[in-house]
């Protein structure tokens, strides 16, 4: 009884949709302006593309201890070649900007979690990988214990 209700508002429904097919919006022609624009820009990207993925590949891999040992070692090598090297004067600044990086990607950053999921036969899986100091200290271990 249910289907016999519902075939005639699904007919409606389909033949009020047929309906407005008819009524699509134009097609918009754009300028020759905006033309030129979109070509230059595709040429642009396609200019830096090769400068842009590894780039953006290398400040994707910085993590916060990265950015702290780097400031830390940019203040103190400017504190002692200041004398000799005059730009290292803005090694200060550079670094505490590093630093204020490094808090900011601490705070408001995302945390990279170690689990790796994987699905087999429909079920989730999740592998806990141990960090890279973790796998250090353990080659280490089982190589002084040899």
């Amino acid at each position: 009884m249910g289907k016999n209700k519902d075939k005639p508002n699904i007919e409606d429904e389909i033949n009020e949709l047929l309906g407005k097919l008819d009524n699509f919006p134009k097609e918009q022609i754009d300028s020759a302006n905006v033309k030129k624009f979109r070509k230059l820009s595709q040429q642009l990207i396609q200019l830096f593309q090769p400068i842009i993925r590894p780039a953006s590949n290398m400040i994707a891999k910085i993590t916060i201890s990265n950015l702290v040992v780097v400031a830390s070692v940019l203040i103190l090598t400017s504190f002692f070649l200041r004398r000799i090297i005059p730009f290292a004067i803005w090694g200060v600044p550079l670094g505490v900007a590093f630093l204020i990086a490094a808090f900011g990607m601490l705070v408001f950053g995302s945390r990279q979690t170690s689990i790796v999921e994987q699905n087999w036969r429909g079920k989730s899986i999740k592998f806990h990988q141990q960090s890279k100091l973790k796998r250090l200290i353990t080659r280490i271990r089982s190589r002084l214990l040899k």
